[in-house]
């Protein structure tokens, strides 16, 4: 639910009206396709749900046939993520079907632990020809395919909570917004290097994992700033007050 909040105001950021969303994002659940017409016993669900002009207009209307390579098959997304915890969700007639409308599809399979990913990097990138995008959840080693090392992201929520909390305490932030959720997630995407883009990275080098969590902490103070539930001015220098506030591992 938090990812497709996340995305959807993402969407609605970049311009998407709220009527047009399903065009853009659509949500299963073990049962298939979320779709207002059917009955849906985790209310929940509701808000994730499409409505049913949406499951027409893709020839979806029939909810026995709203399974993951049906909607795969109709829909043709470019962008598969996988939270279900089902080991191989991703199976290969899914990720074919997704290739062969979308040839760079991005695909995260990111349960965890390993034996719970929806798929593995390896597999992903033997039924793409080499071309899938692909972050995981948990880690796993880079995959040689065609002479090419393929290295793979780990979209682990390290990257964002340390740096969400550290923030809330630093600015004695009084509520945590949407936005400066999405604050965060921009910033940990402004944060990437350039080399780490040319090696299919979709996340930062764990290594650079104090100098991500500044750049994240400064974003998500800058947003609660602008909605004025943090105990700092406007104008306030963060990058100096962060980096001036991080614990130092090291001892004299």
């Amino acid at each position: 639910m938090g990812i497709a909040r996340q995305i959807k105001a993402a969407l609605k950021a970049a311009g998407i009206a709220e009527q047009n969303l399903d065009d853009h994002i659509g949500l299963l659940d073990s049962k298939g396709l979320l779709v207002t017409d059917q009955q849906i016993s985790d209310h929940y669900k509701q808000e994730l749900a499409w409505n049913p002009e949406s499951a027409q207009r893709y020839a979806l209307e029939d909810s026995e046939k709203r399974d993951l390579l049906s909607v795969v098959r109709q829909y043709k997304p470019t962008v598969l993520i996988g939270s279900s915890g089902q080991t191989g969700a991703f199976n290969e007639d899914v990720v074919r079907t997704m290739f062969a409308s979308c040839k760079r599809p991005v695909i995260l399979p990111l349960s965890n632990p390993t034996s719970s990913a929806e798929a593995v990097p390896a597999d992903l990138l033997q039924w793409t020809d080499g071309q899938a995008i692909i972050a995981t959840g948990s880690p796993f080693e880079p995959v040689e395919f065609n002479g090419v090392t393929h290295r793979f992201g780990q979209g682990n929520n390290v990257f964002i909570f340390p740096a969400l909390g550290f923030a809330t305490m630093l600015g004695n932030v009084r509520e945590v917004s949407d936005d400066m959720i999405t604050a965060a997630a921009q910033s940990l995407a402004e944060a990437m290097h350039q080399d780490e883009l040319d090696q299919g990275l979709l996340y930062p080098e764990v290594s650079r994992l104090r100098e991500t969590t500044h750049a994240v902490t400064v974003g998500v103070l800058r947003s609660a700033i602008n909605e004025d539930v943090a105990d700092l001015q406007k104008g306030t220098d963060l990058e100096t007050l962060v980096k001036e506030s991080m614990w130092d591992p090291g001892y004299d």
